[in-house]
């Protein structure tokens, strides 16, 4: 919302204004519901199985490799 009272009001009515003219009114409730009931559980899985398959299929493709030892200077 803007900090602007005026803003503020004009917001609010701008919201309702159309509803007003269709005899409708606005109405917001809110409920908690656990996070585990949305569907940001599934998501998550989805995520985690999609990362451990990319993680498969670098390491995978990535042969290893040894170290080389690029030093600089004097070999003692």
């Amino acid at each position: 919302m803007p900090t602007n009272p005026k803003l503020q009001i004009l917001a609010k009515v701008s919201i309702k204004h159309g509803l007003v003219k269709q005899g409708l009114k606005l109405q917001f409730i809110a409920k908690n519901v656990p996070w585990k009931e949305t569907f940001l559980l599934n998501l998550i899985k989805s995520n985690l199985q999609a990362e451990k398959m990319i993680k498969k299929t670098t390491e995978k493709q990535q042969p290893i490799q040894p170290k080389q030892n690029n030093q600089k200077g004097r070999k003692m």
